[in-house]
């Protein structure tokens, strides 16, 4: 064994109270649950890892499922296999759909909700759908616990708010059941080539008025698109929608992907702007 693997010093923790004490004293260890994305990001046959590891697999608190009558709560160390080995029922069905299409054979039980949600340099496939539904995370480091909006999760940039120490042990998601919900993915956030994309839309009509709609986008595998302000504007309104509402709807979420620098003849402009007609024009009818 060469000298760089013997300088490898890895810590498994039982509980959450090791993990944190762990976490303290290395704040700047790699986390390692089932490690897809490390191994995606190996740059040749030969793996490489830093020389601080913190092995996850053990913390069994952080492998936990429960659920109340107002929301279903995740570890961040629950595997993709492990939802899909529970009845559909137990979550949101927008959100089951994301987590099957993410299912890959050999690393549904090694890929983590956590993990989805906390790559660094990537907004991944689950990150859309869990804003739509006003997801809350738990952040903890030793002594200090917060719960916070996934809608803040990250910062303008798109680089986590983690603070040294601090890591993210559970996720909260409001149980509700939508009216209609939409979800669809292109590509891979970990290859910028295949033009990666994933869309999550909900709504809730009432008589013909649309009572509720939430959208979100992760575009590039870097931005993520949510307009608070247009959703409210929106309800209200009459459905199925008037062309004057597409329009609204297309003009709104086309500046930001021009900011973006996506202009309208680039295949990811025209697939969100399909994707926002489907959805918007299936509301109500």
């Amino acid at each position: 064994m060469s000298d760089e693997y013997r300088s490898i010093q890895i810590s498994v923790p039982d509980t959450i109270n090791e993990l944190l004490q762990t976490l303290k004293k290395r704040p700047t260890a790699l986390l390692y649950a089932g490690g897809t994305q490390i191994l995606r990001e190996q740059p040749d046959r030969f793996l490489r890892l830093p020389s601080e590891i913190i092995e996850l697999r053990h913390v069994e608190e952080l492998r936990r499922i429960s659920r109340t009558e107002k929301y279903v709560e995740i570890g961040a160390g629950v595997t993709v296999g492990a939802l899909l080995e529970l009845s559909a029922r137990v979550f949101p069905e927008m959100f089951y759909q994301a987590i099957r299409h993410i299912s890959r054979p050999g690393t549904a039980h090694l890929a983590t909700v956590g993990g989805n949600i906390c790559v660094p340099d990537s907004i991944m496939t689950l990150t859309p759908v869990l804003l739509v539904f006003d997801t809350q995370v738990e952040l903890r480091r030793q002594g200090k616990a917060r719960w916070l909006p996934l809608s803040r999760f990250r910062d303008d940039s798109g680089s986590t708010v983690l603070e040294p120490g601090e890591v993210m042990t559970r996720i909260r998601i409001p149980i509700k059941s939508w009216e209609h919900s939409r979800f669809y993915n292109y590509g891979a956030a970990y290859l910028p080539n295949t033009n990666p994309l994933t869309f999550a839309a909900v709504a809730e009509t009432e008589k013909d008025i649309l009572a509720d709609v939430r959208i979100a986008l992760a575009v590039g595998g870097k931005h993520i698109i949510r307009q608070r302000e247009l959703e409210a504007e929106l309800v209200g309104r009459r459905v199925p929608f008037q062309q004057r509402d597409l329009d609204l709807l297309y003009r709104r979420v086309g500046e930001i992907l021009e900011q973006h620098g996506y202009t309208r003849d680039h295949v990811t402009y025209e697939r969100i702007e399909r994707l926002l007609r489907v959805f918007a024009t299936g509301i109500g009818s």
